[in-house]
């Protein structure tokens, strides 16, 4: 999966990370996790490209997310290549 995600358009590489966050929004998670979740969002939708994703605002709000989440469930349902850069 992380060789077909690297070989995406930049823009393809942002609409996973979206979409893959906007699934995790949509189950019956904590206020704390929503909102991070809404914040990473908004960061990502922001990004001019795939490269932007890894700058300081979206790890702090990664950071915060894996503070709460299990460590075994964020790493499942973070986007590829994020947690392997």
């Amino acid at each position: 999966m992380k060789a077909e995600f690297v070989k995406l358009p930049s823009t393809e590489q942002t609409s996973v990370w979206i979409n893959k966050f906007e699934q995790i929004k949509s189950r019956n998670l904590s206020t704390s996790h929503t909102t991070y979740l809404t914040e990473v969002i908004a960061l990502v939708k922001d990004t001019k490209n795939a490269k932007d994703i890894y700058n300081p605002h979206v790890e702090k709000v990664m950071l915060e997310l894996l503070k709460i989440t299990p460590k075994e469930d964020f790493i499942r349902h973070s986007p590829p290549n994020y947690l392997k850069r």
